[in-house]
């Protein structure tokens, strides 16, 4: 565009427009009243008073000799992989990448990224760090990376951390960062969006620390792996060893008892027994958040009728309810089935787990609850051409407490002294495993609700 320079009131424009010509550089001058030319001109002087900079704020960094943060738009994807490409070949002394997917680390070594991070690290001594995010590739990739490029430093960062952007920043001197537009696409060409480029040290230094950040985040999610690792260890451990003097502590304890007459003896051996007994449902628990963790949680389905199942469950408790309320004497809890019409309902499930799903809803809602109806209600719904059975268990307790909502079906959630915490984390594993879901909500006056699915026969 020819230089021009103009001023502009809701009265009028004045413009001149150099033009060079065979005699040298000369003015037009341009005047006009038109409203369609003022409109214009006084939209443009809008635009470029909007994306300017305080001139008092300019002329104190010419005096200081701050200079202008170079930054370049890059919008052809060839044009950004190729920048970063010579940016890894023009590396001295430091890489540092962070890749905005696995699929962007994948596509990169399709290209033939390999060979390049060998050169940059055997030949030119460059020391590279590279982080990408957790995913079920990443594992196979940093092998194949490790195997390629074996001075290379890379890391996997937490899923939760992942950003839209991959960020290179090489020596401390520049930097590229390169939007991902569409993770699916096969090719980089074709994934890579808007890029920009820098050499400013400003905003060099500003992706260094962002990356820093990571680092650290990535060092700290290994060291949770491991303490995941060690911890499912441990309860593997405790809970074999737990069950194996439990087993013949009852068994003996049991025989001594059918052997002794003494009221008093056989109240001590009812208390081993109770206690032992305790024990091992520990162990059990212990052990199946074990195979819950590593994917190992063995079903045995059958086709049973699934409500069968719940009302023997209900009347069970209801029977030892009668028994508590009796001791309490102000109490008066009980259970009831609404089935809202539901008699029979085939399911193919564990018989054992899902029954252990309902008892240890059932044991909640009575602990929190002491008068008043304990609802378990049986709905069926149908979603994507699959029917589901929805079992629901509306208390009358205080609720669920706001500190336990975030981790409700976490391990060791629990504000109470008793129990271990783990029963609804158990549960969830077995619905899941189930092909079902669990969820729980506050009632809008009173208590929670508790409910789970479970896919059933169309």
């Amino acid at each position: 565009l020819a230089p021009i320079n103009f001023a502009v009131s809701k009265y009028g424009l004045i413009a001149t427009v150099e033009e060079m010509t065979g005699v040298g550089m000369i003015q037009n001058l341009l005047t006009s009243n038109e409203g369609s030319y003022i409109k214009h001109f006084s939209s443009m002087f809008e635009q470029l008073w909007k994306e300017g900079v305080d001139a008092r704020y300019r002329i104190k960094d010419i005096e200081e000799k701050v200079g202008i943060a170079e930054i370049e738009i890059i919008q052809n994807p060839v044009d950004s992989i190729a920048r970063g490409w010579d940016m890894v070949r023009s590396a001295r002394k430091e890489i540092n990448v962070l890749f905005s997917s696995s699929n962007a680390l994948r596509r990169q070594i399709m290209m033939g990224a390999l060979p390049l991070l060998k050169n940059a690290s055997e030949r030119q001594k460059v020391k590279i760090r590279m982080l990408l995010p957790s995913s079920d590739k990443s594992e196979q990739l940093i092998e194949q990376i490790k195997s390629n490029v074996p001075k290379i430093d890379i890391r996997a960062i937490s899923a939760n951390l992942e950003t839209k952007i991959s960020i290179l920043v090489v020596d401390s001197k520049q930097c590229l960062i390169l939007e991902l537009k569409d993770d699916k696409q096969s090719t980089s060409y074709d994934a890579v969006g808007l890029s920009t480029y820098s050499i400013s040290p400003t905003i060099t230094s500003s992706y260094l620390a962002v990356f820093e950040s990571f680092w650290r985040q990535a060092e700290l999610f290994e060291k949770m792996k491991e303490v995941e690792l060690l911890e499912k260890d441990f309860i593997n451990f405790a809970a074999h060893e737990l069950r194996n003097p439990v087993q013949p502590i009852i068994g003996f304890s049991e025989l001594l008892y059918s052997k002794i007459d003494n009221h008093e003896h056989r109240r001590l051996l009812d208390e081993v027994i109770l206690n032992a007994k305790r024990l091992e449902r520990l162990a059990l628990i212990m052990l199946d958040v074990t195979r819950i963790e590593n994917n190992s949680l063995v079903l045995r389905k059958e086709i049973v009728d699934t409500s069968e199942i719940l009302r023997d469950t209900v009347d069970s408790y209801n029977r030892k309810l009668e028994e508590r309320n009796v001791e309490r004497n102000n109490e008066n809890t009980k259970l009831i089935i609404i089935q809202n019409g539901i008699k029979n309902i085939n399911a193919t499930i564990d018989k054992v787990r899902i029954t252990q799903v309902i008892c240890n809803i059932l044991d909640n809602a009575i602990s929190f609850s002491h008068e008043g109806k304990i609802r378990v209600i049986l709905n069926r719904v149908k979603r994507n051409g699959q029917n589901f059975l929805i079992i629901s268990v509306k208390d009358m307790g205080p609720g669920i407490d706001p500190e336990i909502w975030p981790k409700l079906f976490t391990k060791f959630a629990s504000k109470s002294d008793m129990g271990t915490g783990l029963g609804l984390f158990i549960s969830k594993g077995i619905v899941e495993a189930h092909g079902g879901k669990i969820w729980a909500e506050n009632n809008p006056h009173r208590g929670a609700t508790f409910s789970f699915s479970l896919p059933i026969e169309n």
